[in-house]
């Protein structure tokens, strides 16, 4: 998960509000109102040696599902695209608590993520009841990847905010949301990957979340 901080100002390249408009029917203002609604932002893919662009996923008041394209300069956010989302889209499974989902820009074949919904930043103030809830979606991911992808090795984090920065500001849950990170062992790194840690994703998240999608 990315730290974007909130509220923040927006920038807009002309050419590519008009084009949002034109191939999706998407105002700026409904670009925007994505981020006042928690979106789940991951990074992708660096442009430059400097700027890092950013995806988040999210909804509009009136509940419009988005994916917004983004880098940040300085204060402003700078959107790049906006569209809608697929409904579902790269969602293998979710209960009333829990969302787990292939990234957008996933580093690796078949890499899951667990988002809580309420949004925490601290895995270790969640309720038994909450807990539950985890094991529940954890036990129904892993047994799909047993199942579709042969039981392979795995890496597997739990991100946390990692401290209590509640003792410096009191508005951390609008930076941060604790996680679950899945990596399935399906490939090694390459010279490349190793060398210049840009990592070469062969399988399509699109693809890997229509492989890992768990029926309800």
């Amino acid at each position: 998960m990315k730290v974007v901080p909130k509220p923040f100002a927006f920038e807009w390249d002309k050419e590519n509000s008009d084009k949002n408009f034109k191939r999706h029917k998407i105002t700026n203002d409904e670009a925007e109102q994505v981020f006042k609604h928690e979106p789940l932002v991951s990074e992708g893919i660096k442009h430059s040696q400097t700027e890092q662009r950013l995806h988040a996923l999210g909804k509009t008041d009136r509940e419009r599902l988005l994916l917004v394209s983004f880098t940040i300069r300085g204060e402003k956010a700078r959107i790049i695209s906006a569209r809608e989302m697929n409904k579902k889209e790269r969602i293998i499974y979710e209960n009333d608590e829990f969302v787990a989902l292939c990234p957008f820009v996933s580093k690796t074949p078949y890499e899951v993520r667990v988002f809580p919904k309420s949004g925490s930043p601290y895995f270790e103030e969640i309720s038994d009841d909450i807990l539950m809830k985890l094991g529940d979606i954890l036990s129904k991911v892993f047994n799909k990847i047993n199942e579709k992808l042969g039981n392979p090795d795995f890496n597997f984090f739990v991100h946390t905010s990692p401290l209590n920065i509640r003792k410096y500001d009191n508005k951390a849950e609008d930076f941060y949301t604790w996680h679950v990170e899945i990596l399935p062992k399906i490939s090694l790194a390459g010279g490349f990957e190793l060398g210049s840690g840009i990592y070469v994703n062969v399988v399509d998240p699109n693809e890997a979340a229509k492989i890992l999608k768990i029926s309800l």
